[in-house]
């Protein structure tokens, strides 16, 4: 009984997860076969916002071949670095800022945009107890700026 159940089991399609391109998916979304692309939760016109950002902008003509091959979770932070939002209005750009707010915090490690593990603030206060002086620690928060 055990071995007919074992034979039965489908890994393609049992706790597996299938991946999928992000051309594929986008193409899923916007038909309305599915609402959600690796666990992010997409609208039909979000999802083809994404596809004519991939079609009209410079990074997205000159790399489409390898985003529409790649992973969903790797082109999230590629359009947020490169303004994707700005093309978005009303209901869309909504739609784009909780996508962001809950899937790149999570790759992010909870921070945006900096890699820092301190806000400069805090530099800046450590700087002072330790008697650097103001002038200097411009220089410094320069210097780290640019690495």
């Amino acid at each position: 009984m055990k071995l007919k159940k074992i034979m039965k089991w489908n890994p393609v399609t049992e706790g597996k997860l299938n991946e999928i391109s992000v051309e594929q998916g986008l193409k899923d979304v916007s038909n309305g076969n599915t609402d959600r692309i690796e666990g992010v939760k997409l609208t039909s016109l979000l999802a083809w916002e994404i596809q004519q950002w991939i079609k009209m902008s410079p990074y997205g003509r000159k790399y489409a071949k390898h985003i529409n091959k790649g992973r969903f979770g790797s082109l999230l932070p590629i359009l947020n670095s490169q303004g994707f939002a700005d093309r978005l209005n009303g209901a869309n750009l909504r739609n784009w800022q909780t996508v962001v707010k809950k899937h790149l915090k999570e790759s992010n490690g909870g921070r945006y945009g900096d890699a820092t593990m301190y806000s400069w603030g805090q530099i800046n206060k450590a700087l002072m107890k330790q008697g650097m002086s103001p002038k200097n620690i411009l220089k410094f928060n320069s210097i780290l700026k640019k690495m």
